[in-house]
């Protein structure tokens, strides 16, 4: 058999060398490990082995040295390279050209000598970077001398070398492609254009035969491949930075975009929609001159009455259809996402559709008004329009689909229903009212200078439960620090708290009670609209009913979404077809209804990863089942499968990192526990006594004198006591391990009475001499941290108290020591009992946490 000659090169094993350079422009690129290749270019040489069966050795260098090696026959080709009549002596050139690019002179942003209107008058004398022995210096040194101009020319070899020079001032500008990627210059000229071609070495005639072929075939067969491959790279670059007058004009007279949102939109694409806003205003550098404000309005009528008054700049979500738009006067600027909406007609009624019940103010509103020559009813709630078609009172009801499957299964009047998709799914976006000429551009600009996933990833990004640290999660996790502060004021204020306490009680079930039913929303949201096939499935009777399927899933068992299956048998016939060997059984013990029923009775939503095989490929997927207590019946729930095979795979490049931040994590915990034990510690000392005053108020209620020395005492100790509760509830200083020290004006007197109050029970109880002598102070008043000081003195102190015998006596002595410095003293405070002590050898221990020398059998302390 003989095989035509553009196939000629696969039987042959020998690879094709090319030339790879990395260009500031997206044409060829490469990581440091000459990995993650990508580009234009790149992608040419990609397709052109699709079409010819080439394998290639890469030749990595810059352009000038690659092109050396491709006129001495080292490399076989090398693409960007322009044809002129010199070079079709030394080389080869197919009949199609690869692309077609201009040549721009460049020069710093903040680089004011030389602008596209003054070039020809400022850039003469200049020093200008180009890439040697290349079709563009040529074409620079006819420019200039065109123009009666005389530049200095300096060669350098790479793109980098020569955006370097220009950024170190060592050039006045550069000549590059139009579509140079760097944001720290702008093009100020063009001096050229040529058509770029794949060259071959000499003498390489039988690869020259299978490009043309090549080029050809896929000029006949994907006509469309060079538009869209050209805009996905340079999409960006196309975009002109100088705004228009238009623009100007309207940034000049406004410092706040005002964004209106329906209400009723999911409120993850509210979200969505805010960051889409955000990203926008950065692309084009607009975060110091301009504001985002969003309201919302309880519908869409209301949100486009809003856009026709011109009370908001921007609408979201608007139906992109150029007849909408026209009757309601509004531009859309981009799309964000689709809708689906369905029909719903009474099964086998073919009459003529004359009226049409819609939801009140929704989308379908608009979309119904504008396909069907129909009387259009609007109806709230939502169900009226059901109920419309169930009584024949309407022809049909138009409604979202994500909004009519669940309402179906409320009624047993809707058994006869009909629902069917109305055609493509319709485009939703964002806009604003037609006449804000400068507005829509402007937004119309950054949106095509966002990346072209930017919006559907974001769309994508926010369509997930968050799991967040709660209020209610720290109360939770730290409920025996709280009820401790809360006992110890209880005792101050028994009866006004006990009022208090209910009724926090009372509001803050409440507030759990509308979260949980939130949260129990947003879990059939998530599900419905985040993953590929959903399911609601009744446990009792072993049955489900198909939410959403994807194509594949449906040619295979044809499925149709809103009809009821027998759960178990599909379940199974799913893990045989599509689940790997090694976790089938874990797969089918997992969906048992027992399992999912046991594992939901203590959460709510339960998920497992898990691998799929379709095609021939593994993916990670992720089958997830939450309750549905539909009806007060607990056996229901949501069984939902999503493909989370680039999720994992990311997960797994970062367990590096996850395992540094598990560390940090358990050692911010550690320094939690110390902390709180220590906090615990230091506050049982000022209970005591509000304990005790407590207790000695409650006896001499008629003595006002001692009733009132009493109270002060009490708000002294409790005073401390809230300074530490304050302390303890400083999370950040507690996971960080640090303490703050503070600097107030403090009397030492006052400080030493406070002492006294706080340990005058613990005193009396052992009825123990306790004397102190200040007579050594020269200023009354010091700047300290109070709290810490008190800390130190009242542990020190007590420890005293514990360790002194009952009738014993204890000394605390205050004296100030002047020093050199001004303003400066140095305080000394000691503290003496005539108590069990401490060794010297022991003295070392003294500042570890809870450490004493004798056990509490030895000294008889507890």
């Amino acid at each position: 058999m003989i095989l035509p000659s553009s196939f000629t090169y696969a039987q042959d094993s020998k690879p094709i060398k090319a030339g790879f350079f990395v260009s500031n422009s997206p044409l060829m690129t490469h990581d440091e490990n000459f990995k993650n290749k990508s580009g234009y270019a790149y992608e040419y040489l990609q397709v052109l082995r699709d079409y010819t069966g080439w394998k290639y050795e890469y030749v990595y260098d810059d352009f000038p040295a690659l092109y050396q090696q491709l006129l001495r026959g080292e490399i076989d080709l090398l693409v960007d390279v322009s044809r002129t009549p010199e070079r079709e002596q030394q080389l080869l050139f197919p009949n199609q050209a690869m692309g077609r690019e201009v040549y721009c002179l460049y020069v710093n942003n903040n680089y004011s000598d030389i602008t596209s209107d003054n070039v020809l008058s400022t850039i003469n004398g200049k020093t200008i970077a180009v890439t040697p022995n290349t079709v563009q210096k040529n074409m620079l040194i006819k420019w200039l001398a065109d123009n009666n101009l005389s530049c200095n020319i300096v060669d350098y070899a790479s793109s980098k070398e020569r955006a370097d020079a220009l950024s170190d001032g060592k050039v006045d500008a550069l000549l590059e492609v139009r579509f140079f990627a760097d944001n720290c210059c702008r093009p100020v000229a063009e001096i050229g254009t040529s058509q770029y071609y794949v060259a071959l070495a000499a003498g390489r005639e039988y690869l020259l035969a299978q490009l043309n072929t090549a080029q050809e075939n896929l000029r006949r067969i994907d006509p469309n491949w060079y538009g869209n491959h050209f805009s996905t790279h340079f999409r960006k670059l196309l975009v002109r930075t100088e705004l228009t007058p238009e623009e100007t004009a309207w940034l000049d007279n406004h410092t706040r975009i005002i964004c209106g949102i329906d209400k009723k939109t999911s409120f993850y694409l509210m979200d969505a929609f805010k960051e889409i806003m955000s990203g926008l205003i950065s692309a084009l550098n607009l975060q110091q001159k301009i504001d985002l404000h969003f309201i919302t309005y309880e519908n869409h009528a209301e949100l486009l009455a809003a856009l026709d008054r011109e009370e908001i700049h921007v609408a979201f979500p608007l139906y992109n259809h150029a007849e909408a738009a026209d009757n309601n006067n509004y531009s859309v600027v981009a799309d964000t996402n689709t809708y689906i909406l369905d029909s719903i007609r009474l099964k086998n009624n073919d009459s003529p559709i004359k009226r049409i019940a819609v939801p009140k103010g929704k989308i379908a509103a608009s979309y119904a008004k504008e396909h069907f020559a129909a009387e259009i009813i609007e109806c709230d709630p939502p169900s009226d329009c059901l109920n419309l078609v169930v009584r024949g009172e309407v022809d049909m009801a138009i409604m979202l689909d994500n909004g009519v499957k669940p309402l179906l299964k409320t009624k047993s009047d809707y058994n006869n229903l009909q629902i069917t998709q109305l055609g493509k799914p319709i485009s939703i976006g964002f806009g604003v009212h037609n006449g804000e000429n400068g507005l829509f551009m402007l937004l119309r600009r950054g949106a095509s200078l966002l990346d072209t996933d930017f919006i559907p990833d974001t769309i994508a990004s926010h369509n997930v439960l968050q799991n967040e640290y709660t209020a209610y999660d720290f109360v939770h996790e730290h409920i025996r620090i709280i009820l401790l502060a809360v006992a110890a004021s209880t005792a101050v204020f028994m009866t006004l708290l006990s009022i208090i306490k209910k009724q926090k009680l009372q509001k803050k079930l409440a507030i759990e009670r509308e979260k949980e039913q939130e949260k129990y929303f947003n879990i059939i949201k998530a599900l419905s609209s985040n993953y590929f096939t959903v399911y609601l499935v009744n446990g009792e009777l072993d049955k489900g009913i198909c939410y959403r399927v994807p194509d594949s899933i449906n040619m295979l068992y044809g499925l149709v979404e809103g009809n009821e299956y027998p759960y178990s048998t599909t379940i199974e016939r799913y893990i045989y077809d599509f689940i790997i060997p090694s976790e089938a059984e874990a797969m089918r013990s997992f969906l048992t209804l027992s399992n999912i029923k046991k594992l939901l009775d203590d959460s709510e939503r339960v998920s497992k990863i898990y691998t799929s095989r379709f095609n021939g490929e593994e993916h990670y997927m992720r089958v997830t089942v939450a309750r549905a207590d539909i009806n007060q019946k607990k056996n229901n729930f949501i069984l939902g499968f999503a493909d989370v095979d680039n999720k994992v795979k990311a997960e797994l490049e970062q367990q590096k990192e996850l395992r540094r931040a598990l560390k940090r994590a358990e050692a911010a915990s550690r320094a939690k526990s110390t902390f709180l034990s220590n906090m615990s510690h230091d506050m049982r000392t000022p209970m005591n006594a509000i304990i005790g005053f407590t207790n000695l108020a409650a006896d001499c209620l008629d003595d006002k004198q001692q009733l009132h020395d009493y109270l002060t005492k009490i708000n002294s100790s409790s005073t401390h006591l809230l300074n530490l509760i304050n302390d303890i509830l400083d999370m950040s200083r507690i996971e960080s391990g640090k303490v703050t020290i503070k600097e107030e004006k403090v009397m030492l007197s006052t400080l030493i009475d406070e002492l006294n109050n706080i340990l005058e029970t613990d005193i009396d109880k052992k009825q123990l001499t306790f004397t102190t002598h200040t007579d050594d102070l020269i200023n009354p008043y010091v700047y300290c941290d109070k709290l810490r000081i008190t800390q130190i003195l009242v542990n020190c102190l007590n420890n005293a108290v514990k360790y002194t015998p009952n009738g014993g006596s204890i000394t605390f002595t205050v004296t100030e020591i002047p020093t050199d410095e001004p303003e400066y003293s140095t305080y000394q405070f000691v503290i003496k009992d005539n108590g069990i002590g401490m060794s010297e050898e022991f003295l070392k221990h003294i500042f570890e946490p809870f450490e004493r020398e004798r056990t509490s059998t030895v000294s008889g302390i507890q």
